[in-house]
């Protein structure tokens, strides 16, 4: 208990102190994307998908708070009132930890429905600009020639090169956006997933054996709570940082493909998107803790299986939180 009471008090020093430091570059990062979003609206689905995980996290916050109460509190769930609710988040400390995950999570979201709406706007430009193949018995183009193969007038590229280099600026942008996410929140994370392995590990194994009694009392079941609670914000942030992950990977596939299937493409649409593609895959926008780890399924799943394997062995040691 000494060890988790330590663990906790450093995330909590840690996480004011990050708050405290990154203010200024939290407010500016907002203004940047404020300003990207007045520029480049966000569609529909991504108002959606935004909307979903504002519920989400609503509900998360709302339990969390509900858990800790009870668990502070050590009143029976049915007598826990809204007002003990209230008192027990104005007097807790551990309400600036909530909000530093939802300031993580909220932005990190954003990020990843405006890379998938940049990758749309690429798709729609690929299926304007895309031209039936020639046949072989068509007489090519010709250099010395203003008509194409099917004796049309050739028409200039530069509007497609323009466009093409506008989508560049801007992953270009939605890439520096996520550094400076990654700079602010590197040690927040990196604390979190220390702490939430260790207390879930302990909290599930105290549940698990209290829950194997003849008779077991109702707060029992609130470690059990408090673990599946801290489990499930730590998938909903992995899976929000594979999300932009994921369509960062469909925009250079998708862009690759395109080349690949229309090499008569000219010669400036072509070294942009070569140049769009190299900027993809080398700026690859991850959201990581110092190199240590990425924030994605993979970690997930390691830190689950992790959980799982301490349980066990705690569980064989009959070890418990008191």
């Amino acid at each position: 208990m000494a060890f988790l009471y330590i663990m906790w008090l450093a995330r909590m020093v840690i996480d004011r102190w990050c708050c405290t430091v990154h203010r200024f570059a939290l407010c500016d990062l907002a203004r940047c994307a404020a300003l990207y979003c007045q520029r480049h609206p966000p569609s529909r689905a991504a108002w959606a998908t935004l909307l979903r995980t504002a519920m989400i996290i609503v509900f998360l916050f709302a339990a969390g708070l509900w858990v800790n109460t009870i668990w502070n509190e050590g009143a029976y769930p049915d007598a826990v009132s809204v007002f003990q609710v209230l008192h027990h988040v104005a007097s807790s400390v551990a309400l600036l930890t909530e909000m530093m995950e939802v300031l993580f999570v909220g932005p990190a979201m954003l990020l990843s429905v405006l890379i998938a709406d940049l990758r749309k706007e690429c798709e729609a430009l690929i299926k304007q600009t895309r031209l039936p193949r020639p046949l072989v018995s068509l007489k090519m183009d010709s250099a010395f020639s203003n008509q194409d193969y099917a004796g049309r007038i050739k028409q200039p590229h530069n509007d497609t090169v323009e466009m093409w280099r506008s989508f560049r600026v801007r992953q270009q942008f939605l890439h520096d956006m996520t550094i400076g996410l990654n700079a602010m929140f590197a040690l927040v994370h990196l604390v979190k997933t220390c702490h939430i392995l260790y207390v879930a590990s302990l909290s599930t194994s105290h549940g698990i054996i209290y829950l194997m009694l003849d008779s077991p009392a109702w707060q029992s079941y609130i470690p059990l709570l408090y673990s599946v609670l801290a489990c499930a914000t730590f998938v909903g942030l992995c899976c929000t940082a594979q999300m932009a992950e994921n369509e960062l990977a469909l925009l250079s596939n998708g862009l690759l493909g395109f080349l690949a299937q229309k090499p008569e493409v000219s010669p400036g649409t072509k070294q942009e998107i070569e140049l769009f593609v190299r900027s993809v895959r080398w700026q690859r926008g991850r959201f990581n803790v110092y190199g240590i780890f990425y924030l994605n399924t993979n970690t997930m799943k390691a830190v689950l299986g992790c959980i799982s394997t301490y349980v066990v062995v705690l569980w064989q040691f009959d070890a418990r939180m008191s």
